[in-house]
C-alpha cells in the first residue's frame, strides 16, 4: 500500500519520491524531493509532512533480508528497479519492481 501511495504522490506532485529501508532496525518511511533542490542525495529529500511520513516498523518476527536501500518513484510513473527480501520464521517474500515497469510484485522466496 505504501509503495502505491509513493507512486501516486510522485505523479501528482511531479517530484521524486523515495521509499527508504533502514537495515537492522526494520524501519521504513517515505521522503520526497525538496522543491528547490536537484539531486538524489540525502540532503535533497525530506520526509513527508503528513501521516505517511512517519517511521513505520516491520512486524515482530519479520526481518529485512536486503541491505538498507531506497526505491525511487518517478513523476512519470516509473519505479526504480529494486528487490527487497522480507523473511519470517518459516518463509520469505520478495517485493520487486524489476519485472514490469511501474508495477510492484510480490513473490515467495526460499529462506
Amino acid at each position: 500500500y505504501l509503495m502505491r501511495y509513493a507512486q501516486s504522490r510522485a505523479i501528482t506532485k511531479g517530484v521524486l519520491v523515495r521509499f527508504e529501508f533502514e537495515h537492522g532496525s526494520g524501519k521504513y518511511w517515505l521522503a520526497e524531493q525538496k522543491n528547490d533542490v536537484i539531486g538524489r542525495d540525502d540532503e535533497a529529500f525530506v520526509k513527508f509532512s503528513n501521516k505517511m511520513g512517519k517511521n513505520f516498523s516491520l512486524p515482530d518476527g519479520l526481518t529485512l533480508g536486503s541491505e538498507g536501500l531506497t526505491i525511487l518513484f518517478y513523476p512519470d510513473g516509473n519505479i526504480e528497479k529494486q528487490a527487497v527480501k522480507l523473511c519470517g520464521e518459516v518463509s520469505c517474500l520478495i517485493i520487486s519492481t524489476r519485472e514490469q515497469r511501474g508495477h510492484v510484485n510480490v513473490f515467495e522466496a526460499e529462506k
